[in-house]
């Protein structure tokens, strides 16, 4: 879907830890005129469902900044309410 949107493959597909979570990375770039998209879409499966983020930003750098944000907090649910 990606190249037909006209985006480039940088990095194929890989391991990418979020804290405790293990997700899928991939990077893609596209040209716009003398500038550089870069996107990178984090992939994971939760209770039976693909879960995808997508970042998009100008610069390598400004995409990794972004998908820094990225955390998950795994609380376990109470039976009884506070």
């Amino acid at each position: 879907m990606v190249k037909a949107k006209g985006l480039s493959v940088v990095n194929e597909p890989y391991d990418f830890p979020v804290g405790t979570m293990q997700l899928v990375r991939g990077d893609f770039s596209k040209p716009v005129g003398k500038l550089t998209m870069r996107q990178s879409t984090l992939v994971m499966m939760e209770k039976g469902y693909v879960v995808s983020f997508t970042f998009i930003g100008g610069s390598e750098d400004e995409v990794d900044e972004l998908v820094g944000y990225l955390s998950f907090d795994r609380r376990q649910a109470s039976s009884s309410p506070k």
